[in-house]
């Protein structure tokens, strides 16, 4: 970071020097770090990973749909990828387009430009508390569902009971995000290069030539040093980082205790049966994973946000030289901008792996999972065998037959099984009665 330009207004009283992050350029290597982090973490990582998680989100709600996964917990979890899928969708717009931007198209960076202030930036910001506080809501859920069984059995907690207070809150807190930019229309100073390049391929007239390009910029509500220590930095470094963090950890570490010092007996007694106890335990390990990937993946946002606060004084010192020299500015250093970018892709990431989580941990998701899958391909092999002509015997309108027909084998063979069970033991009766 270059300390002294060419000249400098400020007073001689004032020795630059002692302002560690006030500066009048940085460095052309620093730039080149960044821009580089920019591209692949920004670029390349978020839209390749958004892309999967998009469709991973889509595929986990599919199955969470299904009839076995009613309980308030599978709810919560479509609510979970409702949050995850809106924070992939604006936040890989917002940091790929930014990546990438020397590439769009004029038309698609227009678009972009105009539907930041009021569409990207305020729905960005409302996917991520979503996300935050819907983990949260989660961790609560499984505190009463395994701590406080009795207290609060499965028929009295109810999904609408978490995504509404979640869905409000996270829409509050963002507010002002729907004030802190606008649109403004300048001249377009570029319009006789942009019709030399037009006029290249297709016949241009002067009426085709732009006159005004859309920019964004921060509204004076942003600007205000007021706002910006309240809001931005006091407000939601608390609200989004440190409380929710704090409320995870401390939930999921108590049912972590609670599991591992309560008697295997007491646990059957508090559920009714070493199924459902197991079944509890087994969503609890779901959310475990969960909370894990949430703390990896949002580490490196929560750094950022604490090195902000931290340095918060200094940034409005600068602010104020600014105003006595215009080329001094506040220069956050180049790894906390390389952490930024590092951050925006496990943001995405961790919005991305919970299906995975699910396949992997979740014992009634998986079998739901491959049900479906399996219903999927015995209908298409059904319809391609109609098309063909050879299963001209099958009802054509009985389409859900066929996979209801998968659910019923296994009650069928359940059924099998006890009847077998029976069997023998009426013959076992017999044969003591005859000894």
């Amino acid at each position: 970071m270059s300390r002294m330009g060419s000249y400098s207004m400020l007073p001689e009283s004032i020795n630059l020097s002692d302002y560690r992050h006030c500066g009048y350029e940085r460095g052309a290597s620093e730039i080149e770090v960044v821009e580089w982090y920019r591209y692949i973490c920004d670029g390349i990582l978020v839209s390749m990973i958004g892309l999967i998680g998009i469709i991973g989100n889509i595929c986990a709600v599919l199955v969470l749909r299904r009839p076995k996964l009613k309980d308030c917990f599978h709810q919560l979890l479509i609510g979970l990828a409702f949050f995850d899928t809106l924070y992939i969708i604006c936040g890989g717009i917002n940091y790929t387009f930014r990546a990438f931007e020397e590439n769009v198209p004029l038309a698609s960076a227009n678009a972009y430009k105009i539907t930041y202030p009021h569409l990207i930036l305020p729905f960005l910001n409302i996917g991520l508390c979503g996300t935050i506080f819907m983990t949260v809501a989660i961790s609560i859920e499984r505190f009463l569902g395994i701590c406080h069984p009795l207290h609060y059995p499965p028929h009295t907690r109810k999904s609408w009971f978490y995504i509404v207070p979640v869905s409000i809150l996270s829409i509050l807190v963002n507010i002002p995000k729907f004030l802190e930019a606008e649109v403004h229309w300048m001249d377009d100073v570029n319009a006789i290069e942009i019709l030399e390049e037009q006029a290249a391929t297709v016949n241009v007239t002067v009426g085709h030539i732009p006159k005004f390009i859309p920019i964004y910029r921060p509204t004076k509500l942003r600007l205000n040093e007021v706002y910006i220590e309240i809001y931005v930095m006091y407000f939601r470094i608390f609200f989004i980082a440190v409380i929710p963090l704090f409320l995870i950890i401390i939930l999921n570490g108590w049912i972590l205790y609670d599991i591992v010092t309560s008697k295997r007996r007491r646990e059957v007694h508090r559920f009714g049966s070493k199924r459902k106890w197991r079944r509890e335990l087994n969503l609890f390990i779901i959310l475990l994973c969960i909370v894990v990937t949430f703390i990896c993946c949002h580490t490196p946002r929560i750094i950022t946000d604490i090195w902000e606060f931290s340095y918060n004084n200094e940034r409005k010192t600068c602010t104020m030289l600014n105003k006595i020299d215009p080329h001094i500015n506040f220069f956050s250093p180049f790894w906390i901008l390389c952490l930024s970018h590092v951050a925006h892709a496990m943001g995405v990431l961790n919005s991305s792996v919970n299906f995975i989580i699910y396949s992997f941990v979740g014992h009634t998701f998986r079998k739901e999972f491959l049900l479906m899958v399996r219903c999927e391909n015995r209908l298409r092999g059904e319809g391609s065998r109609r098309a063909s002509g050879t299963d001209t015997y099958v009802n054509t309108t009985d389409t859900s037959g066929l996979c209801n027909s998968v659910q019923k084998k296994s009650v069928q063979t359940s059924e099998v099984n006890s009847s077998k069970i029976l069997s023998d033991l009426e013959e076992k009766q017999k044969m003591l009665e005859i000894m």
